[in-house]
């Protein structure tokens, strides 16, 4: 029994440390982003979201820290993972997903694949 705890323990010790560092085409992404505007995303324009070359965020509204974590490369694209204790954070559940709009050096947080969900638009402080 006790191997077998350990054997998990170790497991989750190495998953838990994925992340995609931000090189090459995703280095774009790197920065201090501000919130201009979203759809049903309870964001205002205080939010600030700090993303670093780690693939790790940090989301805040205003001073306070509201969420934070790393980005992961899943099917092709990159998604928030948030490290808040019991899935509590603005990006739980995996599925919000970064898009680069070069002409406004603006990002998007949605996700494609799913009618409905909430969006948020962020520009590069």
């Amino acid at each position: 029994m006790k191997k077998i705890i350990f054997l998990l323990l170790i497991g989750c010790f190495f998953t838990n440390c994925k992340k995609t560092k931000l090189t090459g085409d995703n280095a774009k992404f790197i920065g201090t982003w501000t919130w201009i505007g979203g759809w049903s995303d309870g964001a205002n324009e205080n939010f600030k979201l700090v993303i670093v070359y780690k693939g790790k965020y940090k989301l805040y509204n205003g001073s306070d820290k509201i969420d934070y974590g790393r980005i992961l490369d899943k099917n092709g694209y990159l998604t928030f993972i948030s490290d808040k204790p019991f899935n509590k954070g603005y990006f739980a559940g995996g599925e919000s997903q970064l898009t680069y709009y070069e002409k406004q050096d603006q990002i998007g947080i949605g996700n494609i694949s799913i009618r409905d969900f909430p969006s948020s638009g962020y520009k590069r402080q």
